[in-house]
């Protein structure tokens, strides 16, 4: 089904399920982390051609980002019980898609290796601050303090992954149909 966008309309929302995948037929919209928020960061622009809404689609999970229409838009919503009849019809499209996804994963690796040492490295800051604070030497061989900040690695990257607001909440898209 085709439906008609506006430009500024949020047509996804980072933190919601969305259970539809959707094609920009024409038009470009942006795509966001922390839309709204004093973490907000622009991740690209699509355009024609381009699919989002995956993550929903495929997994059920909230989204990881946030899609605005930047012009006014022209996008095909896919839905589950016509998705078997689209990828025969779009083959090509789906093998697109599933790159996309591959290459995705990828760079969340890669980022989430940066995430990793950027944490240990803070984890490294506050073990010396705290040694500082409480006036232990640094060759004292008492690494009580370090190790302790080391093992709470973990919780560290839980609070960092909390900061995305992957609630489940469901997805309220504002469109109209073409008429």
């Amino acid at each position: 089904m085709l439906f008609r966008i506006p430009a500024g309309i949020t047509i996804l929302k980072e933190g919601e399920v969305n259970p539809e995948l959707y094609k920009l037929i024409s038009g470009n919209c942006e795509v966001y982390t922390g839309y709204g928020t004093e973490r907000e960061s622009i991740l690209g622009i699509l355009s024609k051609g381009a699919y989002f809404g995956e993550i929903g689609f495929f997994s059920g999970k909230p989204s990881i980002y946030t899609v605005v229409a930047y012009t006014d838009v022209m996008l095909e919503r896919i839905e589950t019980a016509e998705f078997k009849k689209y990828v025969t019809e779009h083959y090509e499209d789906m093998l697109a898609l599933m790159k996309n996804m591959t290459e995705s994963m990828y760079n969340l690796r890669f980022n989430m290796e940066l995430m990793a040492k950027d944490a240990e490295r803070e984890k490294t800051a506050e073990a010396a601050a705290i040694s500082d604070s409480q006036g232990i030497p640094e060759k004292s061989g008492d690494t009580g303090a370090v190790n302790s900040i080391v093992r709470n690695n973990d919780a560290y990257l839980r609070e960092q992954l909390k900061k995305y607001n992957l609630m489940g909440m469901k997805s309220i898209t504002f469109y109209t149909a073409k008429g």
